[in-house]
């Protein structure tokens, strides 16, 4: 079997490519793996579907065609809603009412959400991991069928260093027994430099919890 290069942009090929050696191989036969992963697919879909069914039922407080005195509003049939979790894209059915007379809201999903955050977290973990905006589309794409944008991704990032300014400069509250301080030597991309430390200090709360209370990358794991 050739190498593959994954460093370069065109993954879905390189993913056809591994695919149809691992099917040469024995490993993987191609219209059971692609069969597996419809079903895993429809199982999830399956899953949110109902999940969210049963919500509005409890909500509605009746069941379809069901005649209550405690019933808060009527069916009026559904609307069609895409949402995108690790799995893949889901097709998914939301329940209208007529009166509109209240916001019913779902666990799973929020009124405008289309993206499962698990999958916005691979996203960004992929963008961490080296991927740019772009290659990062054309990566999900090639296993899942869907991806986001490169604006998206970029915004998913950008939260993600709002959320770190936030954790940065949070107060941080008397409630450790011990704190240790210790430094982790990561791989970074830096002329002349292949590894630098992430100096960290790590508490450990009254009942036992571990919390990681600051963090920032240096230049050398001194006394300083």
């Amino acid at each position: 079997m050739n190498p593959v290069n994954f460093s370069t942009s065109n993954l879905p090929k390189q993913w056809q490519y591994v695919k149809r050696n691992l099917r040469e191989m024995g490993i993987v036969n191609q219209v059971e793996s692609d069969d597996m992963e419809a079903k895993a697919r429809l199982v999830v879909e399956g899953f949110f579907q109902n999940s969210i069914f049963a919500e509005f039922k409890e909500q509605l407080q009746a069941d379809l065609y069901e005649h209550s005195d405690e019933r808060v509003d009527i069916r009026s049939g559904t609307y069609p809603r895409t949402f995108t979790t690790t799995f893949g894209k889901a097709r998914l059915l939301i329940p209208k009412v007529r009166k509109k007379s209240r916001e019913y809201v779902y666990n799973l999903l929020t009124r405008y959400q289309r993206r499962q955050k698990k999958f916005d977290d691979m996203v960004v973990l992929s963008l961490l991991l080296g991927f740019s905006t772009r290659k990062q589309q054309k990566f999900f794409q090639a296993f899942i069928g869907d991806s986001v944008s490169h604006q998206t991704a970029s915004q998913l990032l950008q939260n993600l260093s709002d959320d770190l300014r936030e954790y940065q400069s949070r107060p941080i509250e008397d409630k450790y027994r011990f704190i240790f301080i210790d430094a982790l030597w990561v791989h970074i991309k830096e002329v002349d430099i292949k590894k630098r430390p992430i100096l960290f200090a790590l508490g450990i709360t009254k009942d036992g919890k571990q919390e990681i209370i600051a963090f920032k990358l240096a230049k050398g794991e001194t006394e300083e």
